[in-house]
Formats: C-alpha cells, sequence, structure tokens
C-alpha cells in the first residue's frame, strides 16, 4: 500500500478524510500524462465524500478541460459552486471555462466573486487577463 500523499493514494470514501491539495495536485498531473480515467477515478472517489467535496468536481473540471469538454468542464464547476458557494478557487476556474465558452460576462461576474471572497486576489480585471493569457499559452482554441 502507498503512503498517503503519492499519486496513487485514494482516501477512504466514507471515512470523512479529504483529498490533500496535494493528492488533487497529482491527479491532475496523471490527466495531463494521459491518465484521464485514472484520475476521474480518483476524483470520482471524492465526489463520495459529503456534500460532494469540490475539490473533486474542480479536479474533474480540470481533466475535461484538459480533454476539450468544455461544456462537461463547466457542469463539474456548476456543481461544486452549488455545494461552495464561497469556494473563491471554483470561481477561479470557471473564470477560464467561461473565457473558453465566450462568456466574458460571466466570467467577470466569476472574478469579482472569487475577489469578494479572497480580498488578497488580484482585481477582477487582472484575473480575467491571466486566465486569458493561461489559456493562450496552453493552446486553447488553436488550430
Amino acid at each position: 500500500m502507498r503512503p498517503a500523499g503519492t499519486p496513487d493514494h485514494t482516501p477512504h470514501v466514507g471515512s470523512g478524510c479529504e483529498i490533500s491539495r496535494f493528492e488533487a495536485d497529482a491527479y491532475r498531473v496523471q490527466a495531463a500524462n494521459g491518465h484521464e480515467a485514472k484520475a476521474e477515478g480518483h476524483y470520482r472517489q471524492g465526489l463520495e465524500i459529503p456534500p460532494g467535496f469540490p475539490r473533486a468536481h474542480r479536479g474533474l473540471a480540470a481533466v475535461r478541460l484538459e480533454a476539450d469538454q468544455t461544456d462537461q468542464a463547466l457542469e463539474e464547476l456548476e456543481h461544486a459552486l452549488r455545494t461552495a458557494p464561497d469556494d473563491w478557487e471554483v470561481h477561479r476556474d470557471l473564470i477560464k471555462v467561461l473565457l473558453r465558452l465566450g462568456r466574458r460576462e460571466d466570467a467577470l461576474h466569476h472574478a469579482q466573486e472569487a475577489v469578494r471572497v479572497n480580498p488578497a486576489l488580484p482585481p477582477p480585471a487582472l484575473l480575467l487577463r491571466e486566465a486569458e493569457a493561461a489559456d493562450e499559452g496552453d493552446g486553447a482554441g488553436q488550430p
């Protein structure tokens, strides 16, 4: 058995354990390296942790976005937002997805919400520019 914190560690569902930030990052790396199914399985287990564990939805959204399944990524983030409306990271992730869908006004709304929840973030307009730059750097929308 691998120790907690390694990419293959899976939290015991129903034990009240949560996926650590390290584990969530490891699952994103798995998805980015062509192991989408394995990463998705880990996140799906996280969804069984009440109340729908927003970090798992955020991770599934990242997997979907990496696979150019933007509508499905949006669905995951909208679910996360319903379970955790004041999670600034969900709002931040929605910015990129909504920009990719051409919904700039909605993206600006979520940038404003992210800053409202976490005033330490840069101003909303800067969050939009950063998300646009990151998306261009990812090659999204490129032929």
